[in-house]
């Protein structure tokens, strides 16, 4: 679950992680 904190921007651009970001 490490992306739990990160689930705000529905849009996965490369990684999910860092390129939600962008």
């Amino acid at each position: 679950m490490r992306n739990a904190k990160r689930r705000r921007r529905k849009r996965r651009k490369r990684k999910g992680i860092r390129g939600d970001e962008e």
